[in-house]
């Protein structure tokens, strides 16, 4: 567990630090679900990203598409993986109202996932092939047990944009573009966990 997260209450937070061009974005829910769960869902959302990445768009990545009000849309358009590489690839389209649209964008990245000695369950996202859209961005995502029947969800995400992008994503648009994915991509990982959870129950009734 990073530094970033040591003492944070138990409770959901968002919130982002700004430093020379860099926004870094931390975020936490809590679940009420074994730790068990929490990772088998964690487990399936890596062998979809390998395997099968347009499921996602069914669950973890649903309705994170384009918001109509935003200063840059962000329009997800598929995803791939390479498993000879275990690069996976996102596509998206990237429109700025009113003056211009970036058509198939592609972000390339690779995850790892391994276990810190208190349990905690650690995946590393490394973002490969920055272009014009990004110089650099990675993040980290995290099941913390908590007690027999509760995790906190954790993730720390780096993103520094190109300079045209830059001039674009003041602090408020990162905000209302990419800060609420983030916090909605937490958002529908705890519900899938929930929902399992509850089948789970349902099944061993």
């Amino acid at each position: 567990m990073t530094v970033a997260f040591a003492g944070i209450p138990l409770r959901d937070t968002v919130y982002t630090q700004y430093k020379d061009g860099s926004f870094r974005t931390f975020s936490t829910v809590v679940v009420s679900c074994p730790p068990d769960t929490a990772e088998t869902v964690l487990d399936d959302f890596i062998a979809q990203f390998r395997g099968d990445p347009d499921l996602l768009f069914e669950w973890a990545l649903r309705d994170l598409g384009v918001q109509e009000d935003d200063d840059i849309h962000i329009d997800l358009q598929k995803t791939l993986y390479d498993p000879e590489t275990g690069i996976g690839i996102i596509v998206t389209d990237l429109i700025i109202p009113g003056f211009t649209t970036f058509e198939d964008i592609q972000i390339e990245s690779k995850i790892t996932k391994t276990y810190l000695k208190n349990k905690t369950v650690k995946v590393f996202v490394d973002v490969y092939n920055l272009n014009y859209f990004m110089k650099k961005a990675f993040g980290t995502f995290y099941i913390i047990p908590v007690a027999p029947n509760k995790v906190m969800l954790a993730i720390d995400v780096n993103m520094k944009f190109g300079w045209f992008f830059n001039i674009f994503v003041t602090r408020s648009v990162y905000a209302n573009v990419f800060e609420w994915r983030i916090q909605g991509f937490m958002n529908n990982m705890r519900a899938e966990m929930i929902r399992r959870m509850q089948e789970q129950k349902i099944d061993e009734e």
